[in-house]
C-alpha cells in the first residue's frame, strides 16, 4: 500500500468535506461538537488559570506558616 498516495487521497477527501461556500448554513449537528470542543478547551484553561492561583496561594501560605510556626512553638513552651 503506498501510504503516500493513502495520505494525499485523505486529505483531499478532508478539503473535500470542510469546504463550506459563505452562502451555506452550517447545520447544527455539524456545529455542536466545534462548540463542545471550544467550551472544553476554556474549561481546561480556566482549571489551569485556577491551578496556578492555588499554588501561589498555597506557596504563600507555606512560606508565612514556616516564619510563624516557630514562634507560635516558642510561646506556646
Amino acid at each position: 500500500m503506498n501510504w503516500d498516495f493513502h495520505i494525499d487521497s485523505v486529505f483531499t477527501s478532508m478539503e473535500n468535506i470542510m469546504v463550506l461556500d459563505e452562502s451555506e448554513e452550517i447545520s447544527i449537528e455539524m456545529l455542536k461538537p466545534l462548540l463542545a470542543c471550544v467550551k472544553k478547551n476554556r474549561e481546561v484553561q480556566r482549571l489551569q488559570n485556577l491551578n496556578i492561583v492555588y499554588m501561589k496561594i498555597s506557596y504563600r501560605l507555606f512560606t508565612f506558616t514556616k516564619g510563624i510556626l516557630p514562634v507560635a512553638h516558642k510561646l506556646g513552651k
